[in-house]
C-alpha cells in the first residue's frame, strides 16, 4: 500500500476510502503514517487505542472532499502546505473533527481550511471560522446564506430573534441603526446588517454546494 502514499495528494478522499475504511487503520497504516491528521490518528490508535477508526477516517474523508474542486496542481500545493503545519495546529484540528456529528461540518472545515491554504482567509478570520462552525450546526449557516440572498441589511422580524443573537454574538451580523422613516417599508424594532466576516462565511457555503 505504500506505493499510494506519493499520489494520495491527489485525490486524499477517495485513497482514504479504499486504503482505511475498507482495509482497517491498522492494516492501512503504514501507508499513510505521513499524511496530515492521519499521521496525528495513527498515533493515537497505536498508543492508546483512542479512536474509532472507522468514524474518524469517515470524518478525516468528508474534509478532504473539499479538495473536490481543486485542480490537480492546487491540491499538491495545498497538501504540501498542509504537511507543513505544526504538530499542535494539526493536533487542534483533528480533535474539532471528531467532535463533529454532522459530516457536511466536517467537509465545511474543509474548505475553510483549504482556502486558508490557499491564503483566501488570513489566520485570524479562519481560526473565527472554525470556532463558529464548531458551535454552529449546519442549519443554522444555511440560514445565514439565505439571509444574505435577500439583503445585506435585514430587519429583525426577518432575521429573527434567536438568529440574531446568534450571528451578533459570532461577529456574522451587526445592529444597525434604523433607516429613516420615509424609508421604511414597515415598522421594525431593529435592524441588521451581515459582515464581512459573515459574507465570507457565506462564500465558503456557497463553494461547498
Amino acid at each position: 500500500m505504500a506505493e499510494h502514499l506519493p499520489e494520495i495528494w491527489n485525490d486524499p478522499a477517495e485513497a482514504l476510502g479504499e486504503l482505511l475504511l475498507e482495509k482497517g487503520l491498522e492494516k492501512a497504516a503504514p501507508a499513510l503514517s505521513q499524511v496530515p491528521l492521519l499521521s496525528i490518528a495513527i498515533a493515537a490508535y497505536r498508543s492508546k487505542g483512542a479512536i474509532s477508526d472507522y468514524l474518524l477516517a469517515k470524518k478525516v474523508q468528508k474534509f478532504y472532499t473539499a479538495w473536490d474542486h481543486l485542480s490537480k496542481k492546487d491540491r499538491e500545493d495545498v497538501y504540501k502546505k498542509f504537511q507543513k503545519q505544526s504538530r499542535p495546529f494539526l493536533e487542534k484540528l483533528l480533535f474539532i473533527l471528531e467532535q463533529q456529528e454532522d459530516l457536511e461540518k466536517c467537509r465545511l472545515l474543509g474548505l475553510l481550511t483549504t482556502m486558508y491554504m490557499q491564503g483566501e482567509l488570513k489566520r485570524p478570520e479562519y481560526m473565527d471560522f472554525i470556532e463558529t462552525v464548531t458551535h454552529l450546526s449546519i442549519g443554522d449557516v444555511q440560514r445565514l446564506t439565505k439571509l444574505a440572498k435577500k439583503s445585506l441589511i435585514l430587519a429583525e422580524k426577518v432575521v429573527g430573534e434567536r438568529y440574531a443573537v446568534l450571528f451578533v454574538t459570532r461577529g456574522l451580523m451587526t445592529t444597525e441603526l434604523p433607516l429613516p422613516e420615509e424609508q421604511r417599508v414597515e415598522e421594525a424594532r431593529a435592524f441588521y446588517r451581515i459582515t464581512p466576516l459573515g459574507l465570507k462565511l457565506v462564500a465558503c457555503m456557497e463553494q461547498r454546494a
